[in-house]
């Protein structure tokens, strides 16, 4: 039987339709043989991703199967006649069924399937089934009036055989008239105008099966969902790529990008068993702490509770309810749980040597399905040649490499990396902005990994992607504005400013919140360092500083805490003496001569020892596990000033200008510190520790070796 799939998707995935439902076709075997080549305006013209005649020998129950699973389809009709007019049309109407006197016309066997001007399937008088009927025209490209619906309506229904009676809102009967016109962009300055592109293709048709697009999209819709991320794929593209990737009820997919999950929830919906892992463990659980505590954040997840009843919220916690996670939203959709592991995919061989040991030459995932970084807001890696290396290795014969490559109009196939055992099946561009263009990549390994295996060498792209970061030019000769704009230190005008806005801000505050947060307690760590440096969990970075982390037990904290926490920074632009009027926001007392510390979260200062006493911030209510020095530290003393920071220990000559301009105001603050003494403020054993700074881990062990404590610096302030 000759059939005419419909698609209904957004606009930017108006490409992906066809080949959706093409894959999913294949994946539950069910034959097609595509006829849009034979009919000239289905298969040319303009926006032709709206309808695609078919023609197969499946029943009704494998193409309701079909139709429920594809994500960007509105339903398969059985075709009785199109054409690229509606004169064409009523003109074959007449030559089948006669004309409205009611004479009698051609059989169907006499009339040709294929004509100049129409193209006929299947004989409308064979499907009077039922006594019921209804009639319907739905417009693409231009909005008719009701008045002009009803006229297409009543003319077709002039020239086709009629049983039954008028039924519009439960018909035995379902027919279709679909008018097509094309699409037409609106003058400059015009208001009000309305669309009249002609008319491309018309289709007289009768529903046979409905997709399930709308019920999907509205069940997994992202403000019904409870715990997102800013990243968080729609439900559509998820869907669609995991259909695009051929999942099958039992297939074993993993996604090494996971994030929130919401590609593992498009696989579990079609019954596969899901594995997700991610370098930022905080986001396989309930987030960062900002995102705990924004309120924006907060809403969207009390507005998506808000969608459920009771009856279906019960199989959550308390604890879920006000803090949701991952495994809230499998929970709430009644969907197996993912296997989760925090892991760095770039340590991919490392980490998966001994399952490589046990496979030999088979595979464990039936499908990789993930959406990795897309360098737009840091530098691009080699993420596509070790998502390639490692699809080769753990994909099972026949599996699928699903992912997206950011690249831009000017993409070629040399970008993307290759390997003997993958074939392409799928490249589709989708636009994302202006620049930014994503490429829909389907990868499916035809062979094992040939022995001896292929090197990285040769299966790198031979082609460098775009930079998809943008380049704000200044001036004539186009030099990087924003990028100077960042690395210009701020002025001292801007440094009174926003100091005396935070004193301003936290007077409100201070004497209400002081008291209450000086008890709070610092938290320690749950797992051993030394079992984290053992199972290889700390990267080659954080391995720099091992000894020093060992030694230091009290700077242990929960792993997913060190990156965006409220960090305890003595910031470059920051005056370090004791000149400065301002107060600790726990004591209420003036520090010691450089014994304070400036909060990142909300810039306040406090004293160095009660800042270590605190398990949270007095103000923001963050909580510091671990005080990170992630920012330039001025240690001064000994006649000279030292920058540490950044991997190196800075001379006096390469010190900025605006340090040495501090220098000069704060000569009485040089006469009482040393470097020694500011380096163990800095990195004491109480809790501090600063990751990708080599020099600071030897300032660490001179100041165990000459240990200067508060007393005694105090005591020699005042001796002087």
């Amino acid at each position: 039987m000759k059939y005419v799939a419909v698609f209904a998707s957004s606009a930017s995935l108006a490409n992906f339709r066809l080949p959706e439902f093409q894959f999913v076709a294949a994946t539950l075997r069910v034959p097609i043989t595509f006829l849009d080549d034979k009919i000239p305006w289905v298969a040319g013209g303009a926006d032709t991703f709206w309808f695609s005649v078919f023609e197969s020998p499946a029943s009704r129950s494998e193409l309701k199967a079909l139709a429920e699973r594809c994500a960007l389809l509105r339903g398969v009709y059985t075709l009785f006649e199109t054409a690229p007019t509606l004169e064409d049309l009523y003109a074959c109407l007449e030559e089948r069924h006669g004309s409205a006197a009611g004479s009698a016309g051609p059989s169907l066997a006499s009339f040709p399937t294929t004509a100049a001007t129409a193209f006929v399937g299947e004989d409308e008088t064979t499907h009077l089934t039922s006594s019921t009927y209804s009639y319907q025209v739905e417009t693409i490209g231009k909005k008719y009036s009701a008045d002009a619906k009803r006229a297409v309506a009543e003319a077709v229904l002039k020239r086709v055989p009629r049983a039954g009676e008028v039924e519009w809102r439960q018909p035995g009967r379902a027919y279709y008239i679909f008018l097509q016109h094309a699409v037409e962009n609106a003058p400059p300055g015009a208001q009000g105008w309305v669309s009249n592109g002609p008319l491309l293709r018309v289709f007289h048709c009768r529903l046979c099966v409905e997709s399930s697009r709308s019920a999907l999209l509205a069940t997994y819709d992202l403000r019904k969902r409870p715990y997102i991320g800013t990243t968080s794929m729609p439900p559509e593209e998820s869907l669609m790529m995991v259909n695009m990737s051929g999942v099958c009820r039992g297939h074993y997919v993993y996604d090494p990008f996971c994030g929130t999950g919401s590609l593992l929830i498009a696989a579990a919906h079609y019954g596969a068993r899901t594995f997700g892992s991610d370098a930022d463990g905080r986001a396989m659980r309930a987030g960062t702490e900002k995102g705990k505590t924004s309120p924006q954040m907060q809403q969207q997840r009390r507005l998506a509770l808000a969608a459920y009843t009771e009856e279906q919220l019960c199989v959550l916690t308390e604890e879920e309810r006000v803090l949701p996670n991952m495994i809230t939203n499998f929970k709430l959709y009644c969907l197996p749980p993912p296997d989760r592991a925090r892991m760095n995919f770039s340590a991919w061989p490392r980490t998966w040597h001994a399952c490589a040991l046990r496979l030999g030459s088979g595979g464990i995932f039936d499908s990789i399905i993930t959406d990795p970084p897309y360098g737009l807001r840091e530098p691009r890696k080699r993420v596509l040649l070790d998502l390639v290396m490692f699809a080769a290795t753990y994909l099972v014969v026949g599996g699928h490499l699903t992912f997206w490559h950011p690249t831009t109009d000017h993409y070629t196939d040399d970008e993307l990396p290759s390997h003997p055992s993958l074939r392409i099946v799928c490249n589709i561009a989708q636009r994302v902005s202006l620049k930014v263009v994503r490429r829909l990549i389907v990868l499916r390994k035809v062979a094992p990994v040939p022995i001896p295996p292929p090197s990285r060498e040769s299966c790198a792209a031979t082609k460098s992607p775009d930079d998809l970061r943008v380049d704000v030019g200044s001036g004539s000769d186009g030099s990087n504005r924003r990028g100077r704009k960042q690395s210009r230190p701020d002025g001292q005008d801007k440094i009174v400013a926003n100091r005396q806005r935070n004193i301003e801000l936290r007077a409100a505050k201070q004497a209400a919140s002081h008291l209450a947060n000086a008890s709070h307690k610092t938290v320690g760590h749950s797992r051993p360092m030394e079992t984290e440096l053992a199972s290889g969990r700390l990267g080659a970075r954080d391995g720099l500083l091992g000894a020093a982390l060992l030694s230091n037990p009290a700077a242990n904290a929960e792993d997913e805490q060190n990156e965006e926490t409220c960090q305890v920074l003595i910031p470059p632009n920051m005056s370090m003496g004791a000149d400065d009027e301002e107060v600790c926001g726990v004591c209420l007392e003036p520090p010691p001569a450089g014994c304070f510390v400036e909060l990142w979260c909300c810039g306040n200062i406090l004293c160095v020892a009660d800042a270590q006493q605190l398990g949270k911030c007095p103000f923001c209510r963050e909580e510091p596990l671990v005080w990170n020095i992630t920012k330039m530290v001025v240690i001064k003393g000994g006649g000279q000033t030292y920058a540490v920071g950044n991997g190196r220990q800075m001379e006096w000559d390469e010190v900025p200008e605006s340090f040495k301009k501090k220098v000069a105001e704060q000569k009485e603050m040089e006469k009482c510190m040393d470097l020694r003494a500011k380096a163990q403020r800095c990195i004491s054993d109480q809790g501090f520790w600063a990751p990708d700074c080599v020099h600071l881990t030897e300032a660490f062990h001179l100041c165990q070796s000459h240990e200067l404590t508060r007393t005694e610096l105090t005591q020699r302030k005042e001796a002087e």
